[in-house]
């Protein structure tokens, strides 16, 4: 089922915008991202950047996925940024949707993502996330691919 869907395992640049909702803020924040889909290597493994930057907030954070053990139902994966620093996810694909796990080793940090297919280039999104300490962050958007790399 991975060969249906382009986000994720078909090299390219991907779009994407939404709102974050935080359980210590009354308001909500305005999201743009950017992905990049790299091509499988010759271990069989896909490296994805993700940009996220907030409106109103100089900092644009970033994270990379590796995506290894893809199947046509499953995947692994470890993600890795500077405010998380390294976890591993399990994710899950079916015809329609994309959607994957994270729990962190030591237990402070766990979340869902969730990415249902529109169109071959259209996906919304959705993701929660809470750690031990009871904060809750959840986002809603879509992304869009802007271009295949050949």
């Amino acid at each position: 089922m991975t060969a249906l869907h382009s986000f994720l395992f078909t090299p390219g640049l991907w779009l994407g915008e939404g709102s974050i909702a935080l359980s210590s803020l009354d308001e909500e924040l305005i999201f743009y991202t950017r992905w990049m889909s790299h091509k499988k290597d010759k271990e069989g493994k896909i490296l994805c950047v993700q940009e996220i930057e907030i409106k109103g907030l100089s900092d644009i954070m970033q994270s990379e996925y590796c995506l290894f053990a893809i199947t046509e139902t499953e995947f692994s994966f470890e993600m890795d940024n500077s405010v998380i620093g390294k976890v591993q996810g399990k994710g899950f694909v079916s015809p329609e949707s994309i959607s994957w796990e994270i729990v962190d080793s030591a237990g402070e940090l766990e979340g869902v993502e969730f990415y249902q297919k529109e169109s071959k280039d259209l996906y919304r999104m959705r993701a929660d996330y809470a750690t031990s300490d009871q904060f809750r962050t959840e986002i809603k958007g879509k992304i869009w691919r802007k271009e295949e790399v050949k």
